[in-house]
């Protein structure tokens, strides 16, 4: 639609500037002063006059109305664009927030990482130190052994009754000992399936994070594609601008009545509509919306 009202404004400046070279080139004007100089004074009527004056009442009527309905589209996609500018804004906050959030996530997740790496280093320890203390307690046992088949060759009744007493205390340590190391084996156990699990949680909240940062950036070209397309409407404003003063530089002339003639019709055909173009980042759909009541009202034709 803004195309099509380009090309019948150019085609219409056209028009204008040939009648203007032809006017000029010809000498219609002067051809035109010889004749009603010497015509009878008492045959010249207004007749033209009047239908002059009407035809420049209805350029000018046209130029008003279009000159309305261009200050009423230009309010419109102003405040359209306002609107966008807006959502954009508040998208690229809520967004700058989102990344905040994840990144502080991060660092708590780092922190707890860290902390339970070094609980398992300081059980790991804790477990090679008891490994060395048992390891400790049977060469202790090697060298018990040792002195008490020595002393056995001495004494067989007390060497019987100290063997007993201390292959029951070796056991009873033994067995502790054991019992501890299956615990701290348990619990480190239990340390690594922890460690696994929040290596994947965190893994899925990355991932989801990034699906939401990429979301966030299609609607962001979405809105950004909407307020370009706002921009482009508005790039008719300049050439009517420049018709206006066109048509008010050629009204001072002697050959006003045929230009406002050509301008009138050119521009009695026109029905000016805004056209909304909404480009949808994922299909490229456009939907037309039309203009405001008030922009309806002041087309050329209806009036």
């Amino acid at each position: 639609e803004i195309e099509s009202i380009q090309a019948k404004l150019n085609i219409s400046q056209r028009d204008l500037q040939a009648m203007e070279r032809e006017m000029r080139a010809t000498g219609a004007i002067h051809v035109y002063t010889s004749l009603l100089k010497s015509s009878d004074r008492t045959n010249i009527g207004t007749g033209y006059v009047i239908r002059f004056q009407a035809q420049l009442c209805k350029a000018m009527h046209t130029m008003g109305m279009l000159e309305n309905q261009v200050l009423v589209t230009s309010t419109y996609s102003n405040e359209q664009i306002k609107s966008l500018q807006g959502e954009i804004h508040g998208m690229t906050e809520e967004r700058a927030k989102i990344e905040r959030e994840i990144l502080s996530q991060l660092v708590e997740k780092d922190r707890a990482k860290s902390t339970k790496n070094e609980k398992l280093r300081e059980d790991l320890a804790k477990s090679q130190e008891s490994m060395l203390k048992l390891q400790t307690l049977l060469n202790e046992k090697n060298k018990l052994g040792d002195k008490k088949s020595e002393e056995e060759d001495n004494d067989d009744v007390e060497s019987q009754d100290s063997f007993v007493k201390n292959n029951t205390e070796e056991d009873e340590h033994d067995s502790e000992m054991q019992a501890e190391i299956s615990i701290l084996r348990q619990q480190l156990d239990t340390l690594m399936q922890e460690k696994i699990a929040v290596e994947g949680d965190l893994r899925a909240k990355v991932s989801e994070t990034e699906k939401e940062v990429k979301k966030l950036e299609m609607e962001r070209a979405k809105k950004e594609m909407m307020a370009q397309t706002l921009k482009s409407d508005m790039a008719f404003a300049p050439l009517v601008e420049q018709m206006e003063q066109e048509g008010e530089a050629s009204s001072s002339g002697d050959g006003t009545a045929d230009a406002a003639t050509a301008f009138a019709s050119g521009f009695g055909q026109m029905n000016i509509t805004v056209v909304k173009a909404t480009g949808d980042a994922s299909t490229g759909a456009e939907t037309k919306k039309p203009v405001p009541q008030s922009v309806a009202s002041s087309n050329p034709t209806s009036a």
